[in-house]
């Protein structure tokens, strides 16, 4: 089954057959058709560090951390290319990755993460290099959620949250 999921981004810096993302990313906004799933302590609360994409564009990993009970924890996600800037991974269920946009200091994912429990959600995530972003990515952001059927008022601001290590993972 086909699956965005949102919460998931950041891979190790490195060799020269990947394109790497560099630098140390946060996650700045979440958004759910389902809130419960990135509320605090929510299981698709991500606060992702790093993205590595290899030279082909066929696999994508995301570091990342989701807080259990308050405690950081520390989690790698590798999906596989299944379209056009599309990624099918494993994190608590089955994960559909879109990469949105790309720009030097943000980027933007929409999810659509199946739950080992058959529960469908959609979501959307922006990440930044620093600890927010402009006010047009923050409209792109916006823009493009409610046009993937999620509520504007269900947009969150996480980075205030974000007490996890900033160090790549």
């Amino acid at each position: 089954m086909k699956i965005l999921l949102l919460s998931l981004v950041l891979g190790l810096v490195c060799a020269e057959e990947q394109q790497t993302f560099s630098g140390t990313w946060n996650t700045i906004y979440l958004a759910a058709d389902n809130i419960d799933k990135i509320e605090e302590d929510g299981p698709l609360r991500g606060y992702v560090r790093s993205v590595v994409q290899d030279s082909t564009g066929e696999t994508m990993s995301f570091d990342f951390y989701v807080k259990d009970d308050g405690v950081c924890q520390k989690h790698t996600a590798e999906g596989r290319r299944i379209g056009e800037n599309q990624y099918g991974l494993q994190f608590r269920g089955e994960n559909i990755v879109e990469l949105v946009f790309a720009e030097s200091d943000a980027m933007m994912f929409y999810v659509v993460n199946v739950d080992e429990n058959g529960q469908t959600t959609h979501l959307t995530e922006i990440i930044a290099k620093g600890n927010d972003v402009s006010p047009e990515e923050s409209q792109k952001f916006e823009e493009e959620t409610i046009k993937k059927g999620i509520p504007k008022e269900n947009i969150l601001k996480v980075s205030n949250t974000d007490t996890c290590p900033k160090d790549t993972v």
